[in-house]
């Protein structure tokens, strides 16, 4: 009969009747369960009229059937106001949802988190699915009652992170050294301490039923040997009493492996097939896979419209939704901000080490080579310390001891100057751009940590089911504390990357290097004094030069000039040729008269001197008597002598000898000085010891000795008017 009537319709170009005719046909096929057909009658009468009503009314029917839910509440969307209060309710909730935006293709870091804190800041403003929202066209008081105790709730939700601002604040590495900033970092420390003890039993006990409740979707069944429910407490005992469990091992038992990689491709092949549907706007398929592994999906598979009260499958349904999309923004987002700086900080951080290394090797070797250097010098000193007979010559090793010992000492605290700033500069180098990568991302943990846990907590909260409402409570508190977690590490690593090295602290004596400081001064000053000494002793030297006059006992003169001085000896004539001086000497002696004669040239001042005379010897009335009669000239450079420099000498001794007193005087001329006169009174045992040496064993026992002359006045001269 319809397909009659459809044609006579046709025919005569009805459209109205068709309209009417198609949704007929439609219901009957939707009541015979023959959906295909009864889909396209809907459609044929909606592309005729899409505003027609009954076709609306069918094709959303049809939906609801196939239990494509999602296109009926679009469709409804699509055409509010032929629908009751509460589908038009979903139909506004609908159009809160954000709409999908692509990531900006950008390359850098910055512009990827830049683009998620903008979708943050929009997902924010998205509020709950709550009973006020199927209310309001009804009641728009209650809704806004309801409103203001959501508001009201979350104000109360809060969840902040731990406050480091203290050391946050340290920009300088060297300033770490400090009491505060060392107080601060301990602070970090113990904080991150806390969170890990928190974590332990909590996220292991999540994370081990997680992975058994994978394993029984696979059709594994694992038995661990212990009760999963008290995890915690075994834990906890565990950390107690380390040594119980040393050799703990649980009798651990599995069965079910042997289809378990075939059902892991049969649920990878069913997402797969999940996301073609749900791309195509059946997301039903997706769901049934995920709720295999995540409860809370099992509510989106659930037809609102098959329960007395629609609105509460509606409320959980979209707020699972709402909480999906922006849980995977901010997890998207702080992953970015922990995981990202933790690899920049570790690297940083193998880098600076590096580093250190080789600074550390250059540094040792330095100590060790300074180490060697003295303990040799120093054994050569014990050496000759120990070999020595001269008082002298010990106390002026001993001496060197001491100052070698001072001397390393200074040179240990020299390298320690000199490297405690080359650690502290390479140190600051590395420390300041890890700091700082570690302060901005814990602000932005700081900011977003909180927010997340709001804005994700007021769709939780609104989910029926306590068991799984508790569950997503507590993945989402295990999550911030994780990234809470993983900020605070990244500031340790950074702030406590390496400490400073202070230079007071470096080991030395202070008050000991203070008196090798004084002990410095005092041979310094005496260094001072002999360099003073040396000069005036050149200064002498060179003026002596100038004049002529070299010292032969010098010790320039053994090395430079004494080596090549030439000694001859012909019998009565000696001489010798030098650079300085070069000299001959003649002398003879015959019966009581003797002959001397001199000459000496100095080779410097250009220079010859003269000298010689004639003595007589002989005895007068029992005493000796002695006459001279010499002179003394002088060649100046220019070849003439000149009166200063020429002298005759005469002179006239007698001496007598009475026993044992020995009397002797003279009278000497000069025509120069003058004339002068001298005497001796001596008393002398040789008479004595005369008479004993005639005796031939007396003789032989005092042979040797000397011959004895005590001389008690001597005169001097005296020059004559």
């Amino acid at each position: 009969m319809c397909y009659y009537a459809l044609t006579a319709a046709t025919a005569n170009n009805l459209t109205e009747m068709k309209d009417t005719i198609l949704v007929n046909l439609g219901n009957l096929f939707l009541d015979t369960n023959r959906f295909e057909e009864a889909y396209a009658a809907f459609k044929e009468a909606l592309e005729l009229n899409a505003t027609n009503w009954p076709a609306i009314t069918g094709l959303y029917n049809y939906y609801m059937a196939v239990r494509q839910f999602d296109r009926a509440l679009k469709l409804v969307a699509e055409n509010t106001e032929a629908y009751p209060v509460y589908v038009r309710a979903v139909s506004d909730i609908n159009k809160r949802f954000p709409e999908e935006t692509d990531e900006p293709d950008e390359s850098s870091e910055e512009a990827s988190e830049a683009f998620l804190e903008k979708r943050m800041e929009e997902l924010k403003q998205v509020p709950a699915v709550t009973a006020g929202d199927f209310v309001t066209l009804l009641d728009s008081e209650a809704a806004d009652k309801i409103k203001r105790d959501m508001d009201e709730l979350q104000v109360k939700m809060q969840f902040k992170c731990p406050n480091i601002d203290s050391l946050l604040v340290y920009q300088s590495f060297l300033k770490m050294s400090s009491t505060p900033a060392q107080a601060a970092l301990k602070t970090t420390i113990h904080f991150s301490y806390e969170l890990t003890k928190k974590m332990l039993p909590e996220t292991s006990e999540s994370a081990v039923k997680k992975q058994m409740e994978m394993l029984e979707s696979l059709g594994i069944d694992l038995d661990l040997g212990f009760d999963v429910e008290n995890l915690d407490e075994l834990i906890e005992d565990a950390m107690r009493n380390p040594g119980k469990y040393e050799n703990y091992q649980p009798n651990v038992k599995i069965s079910g492996t042997e289809n378990a990689e075939q059902k892991a491709k049969d649920m990878l092949a069913g997402l797969e097939k999940g996301m073609s549907a749900s791309n195509t706007g059946d997301p039903r398929g997706i769901y049934e896979e995920l709720a295999k592994t995540r409860p809370e999906y099992k509510v989106m598979l659930i037809n609102p419209f098959s329960h007395t009260n629609p609105n509460d499958v509606i409320i959980q349904q979209k707020n699972i939704q709402l909480l999906s999309t922006k849980r995977l923004t901010y997890e998207r987002y702080m992953d970015k901000v922990t995981a990202k700086p933790h690899e920049i900080i570790i690297d940083l951080k193998n880098q600076y080490f590096a580093e250190y290394q080789e600074l550390e090797k250059e540094y040792d070797q330095k100590l060790d080579k300074l180490h060697d250097e003295y303990f040799d010098d120093l054994e050569d000193l014990l050496i000759k310390l120990d070999e020595t007979t001269s008082l002298e010559q010990e106390a002026k090793i001993s001496k060197e001891i001491e100052e070698l010992k001072d001397d390393y000492l200074v040179d240990i605290h020299a390298i320690h100057i000199k490297y405690f700033p080359r650690f502290n500069n390479l140190a600051s180098s590395f420390w300041s751009p890890a700091t700082m990568t570690a302060a901005e991302a814990y602000q932005k943990i700081e900011k977003y940590v909180p927010q997340m846990y709001n804005d994700c907590m007021k769709h939780i909260m609104l989910i029926s089911d306590e068991k799984i409402r508790d569950t997503l409570e507590n993945e989402l508190i295990a999550k911030l504390t994780g990234y809470i977690k993983m900020g605070l590490e990244n500031a340790v690593n950074a702030y406590g990357m390496m400490a400073p090295w202070d230079i007071e602290a470096c080991g030395c004596d202070e008050e000991k290097l203070d008196e090798i400081k004084e002990r410095e001064k005092e041979r310094e000053k005496e260094r001072e004094e002999l360099a003073n000494k040396e000069i005036q002793k050149a200064m002498q030297d060179r003026a002596n030069f100038l004049a002529g006059v070299l010292d032969e006992n010098s010790k320039y003169y053994k090395e430079f000039i004494k080596k090549y001085e030439v000694t001859c000896n012909f019998g009565f004539v000696k001489g010798k040729i030098s650079p300085y001086k070069s000299s001959y000497e003649f002398g003879a002696e015959a019966f009581f008269i003797g002959l001397k004669f001199r000459s000496e040239t100095h080779h410097i001042q250009n220079t010859t001197t003269y000298d010689g005379g004639i003595k007589l010897t002989g005895k007068a009335g029992g005493a000796s008597i002695a006459g001279k009669l010499g002179f003394t000239a002088k060649i100046g450079s220019d070849g003439q002598f000149s009166p200063a420099d020429f002298d005759v000498k005469a002179g006239i001794e007698a001496g007598v000898n009475v026993g044992f007193i020995n009397i002797k005087g003279g009278v000497e001329a000069s025509a120069l000085r003058g004339t002068k006169e001298y005497a001796e009174l001596a008393f002398t045992a040789d008479p004595f010891l005369d008479v004993l040496k005639r005796d031939q064993q007396i003789n032989n026992m005092i042979s040797g000795l000397p011959s004895i002359t005590k001389t008690f006045w001597k005169g001097e001269y005296s020059e004559q008017p």
